[in-house]
């Protein structure tokens, strides 16, 4: 019998014809099943789950989960290179899920459906978060900091704890969470047209514009230079909930399903789309949402 990691270097990755790929007869699912069994040591046998649906095989794998809590969690823990945590788990229960494989802009197929696993902490709300998402969201979180940074821009002028290098500093390296409550509290309704404009005056009486230099407060014409600005730079500036909805809606609109594994309890959620979510975290430049699926 050869060793779990042996298995897994022999393997093509992504391809269907692998056991971590689940070709799916019977053979492939049982050969991993055997191997992963040897490997962990697991004695009692797990009944495969017979499912059609990914919603039905969820309400089967909770009923199960609560049988076999050690043994899944062993299952769940194994993450060889290209695989996500829960993955070879979901695969070793049923014959009708295959995984993607890393070339692949999903993580599991199940029938005609395709699905991204994520392994993710979920709170007394039912939130789930502290996740990555997938590539096909990257455009929606750009445009989202983007749009942040706007509001940013116009709110500094109303909010003095906000209105300073050390904050200016922390939205240079990306880190923008500790701003969120102000953000949200903020109408941008009440910005006049040189507030929308993207400036940063420093200390030293330095402005930026867009992060170039454009001058100083000392300089005579410098006046001139911002109402030049008004005329061709003043933009639309998005409330924090318009920002969070617009953001939600784009990310619920990819081509997409999900299953969510709570990483504490390893009990399973679906959802046929990205479900409800709000801006949780803004750091390293991006955002990171927590997402309703309870």
């Amino acid at each position: 019998m050869k060793t779990f990691k042996k298995f897994i270097s022999e393997a093509r990755s992504g391809s269907s014809n692998t056991v971590l790929a689940l070709a799916s007869d019977n053979d492939g699912t049982d050969e991993l099943r055997k191997i992963v069994n040897a490997q962990l040591k697991i004695r009692v046998k797990i009944p495969k789950i017979s499912a059609r649906t990914p919603a039905s095989f969820v309400s089967k794998y909770n009923k199960l989960l609560s049988q076999n809590k050690s043994d899944f969690k062993k299952i769940f823990d194994l993450v060889p290179t290209g695989v996500g945590p829960g993955e070879v788990l979901l695969s070793y229960l049923s014959n009708a899920i295959t995984i993607g494989g890393g070339s692949s802009n999903y993580d599991v197929q199940m029938g005609n459906n395709k699905i991204e696993v994520k392994a993710t902490k979920i709170d007394t709300n039912g939130y789930a978060y502290n996740f990555r998402l997938g590539v096909d969201s990257r455009p929606a979180l750009s445009a989202a900091i983007k749009d942040l940074k706007d509001l940013y821009n116009s709110a500094k002028y109303h909010i003095s704890e906000i209105d300073n290098e050390e904050t200016l500093a922390k939205i240079d390296r990306g880190e923008m969470t500790s701003l969120k409550k102000h953000l949200k509290l903020f109408n941008p309704s009440v910005a006049t047209d040189w507030e929308k404009l993207p400036l940063s005056i420093f200390k030293n009486k330095e402005i930026y514009f867009n992060g170039e230099k454009i001058g100083s407060l000392t300089e005579r014409n410098i006046l001139k230079k911002i109402n030049e600005l008004v005329l061709t730079g003043t933009k639309k500036i998005k409330s924090f909930d318009i920002i969070e909805k617009e953001l939600s809606d784009k990310l619920s609109s990819h081509a997409m399903q999900y299953f969510f594994f709570n990483i504490d309890t390893k009990e399973l959620y679906y959802s046929p789309e990205f479900p409800t979510s709000v801006i949780d975290t803004i750091t390293g430049g991006s955002v990171k949402v927590k997402t309703l699926v309870i």
